[in-house]
């Protein structure tokens, strides 16, 4: 396995750029997919969800803001977060923006995830 160091990440916008937000996609599998998201302050990654995947965000430096079900948490370096299949969600970058790490696994739609949340 190859080692990754944010600094040598080359970022793509996201969204033509609309967002505030970066990419870098690490692996892409048939199964699912490894992405690096560098936001800028207050960047927003809009409400949505996945009717086929469970997706998980581990905050590598900053602060995000979740929304999950209407409920909101703040995440911060060395926080781990999941998102359920069909949970609508939403991210948030603090005031010094953030870098998150987003894994995704494409699933069975009636497939269930234990409860998580933020360490």
């Amino acid at each position: 396995m190859e080692r990754i160091s944010l600094a040598d990440i080359k970022w793509d916008e996201v969204s033509d750029g609309k967002l505030g937000i970066l990419q870098s996609v690490v692996n892409s599998m048939g199964s699912g997919m490894i992405k690096f998201l560098k936001f800028k302050p207050g960047a927003i990654y809009p409400m949505h969800y996945h009717r086929d995947r469970f997706e998980w965000v581990y905050v590598v430096e900053g602060t995000i803001e979740t929304e999950i079900d209407g409920g909101r948490k703040t995440m911060k370096k060395g926080d781990f977060h999941s998102f359920p299949v069909m949970v609508k969600h939403s991210l948030v970058a603090g005031r010094s923006g953030a870098t998150v790490i987003v894994c995704a696994l494409l699933c069975r739609s009636d497939t269930k995830m234990p409860e998580t949340g933020v360490s």
